[in-house]
């Protein structure tokens, strides 16, 4: 994802290494958000997804001789969820944190940061559950017009 706000901004004509920094961080939170956000279809697909820390969590089981990923419990899946939620919303932070030094022509480049945080905000009303049904309603948890008129707000302030 930060490839793409990179070439997006280059794209735009925007040179800027504050810029540059903020997309690295909204990028990897991104990506972060939509590997937690696609856990579900990951699950019922394979139980061998390999970006889960699920030896750290306790969810790698044996069976027949073969490694697993159990989604049998919901409490180690949600503390999981929670761990890389929180390194995700730290990247959001830290890209906030340079809006004051990005060049306002590129705040509409890093709008992809808003999507993000409905995400984030949408796992932490669930309890960091990813199974929980309310995420599949609207659009990332949320109603469409809520959306559209969260992304519009943050487009008219010049935010990210």
């Amino acid at each position: 994802m930060s490839t793409i706000l990179y070439s997006t901004l280059e794209a735009s004509g925007i040179k800027s290494t504050a810029a540059d920094h903020a997309a690295s961080h909204i990028g990897k939170a991104s990506g972060l958000a939509l590997l937690i956000k696609s856990l579900p279809y990951h699950a019922s697909r394979n139980r061998h997804s390999s970006y889960i820390p699920a030896e750290k969590h306790g969810l790698l089981v044996n069976q027949s001789g073969q490694s697993e990923i159990s989604m049998d419990s919901r409490e180690e899946v949600c503390n999981f969820v929670f761990e890389m939620a929180s390194v995700a919303n730290a990247h959001m932070q830290k890209a906030r944190a340079l809006a004051k030094t990005v060049p306002r022509e590129a705040h509409p480049v890093l709008l992809p940061a808003v999507p993000t945080q409905v995400i984030l905000d949408s796992l932490s009303r669930v309890q960091f559950d990813v199974f929980d049904p309310r995420l599949a309603q609207g659009v990332l948890g949320v109603s469409p017009l809520w959306y559209q008129l969260k992304l519009k707000w943050f487009s008219l302030r010049g935010k990210y």
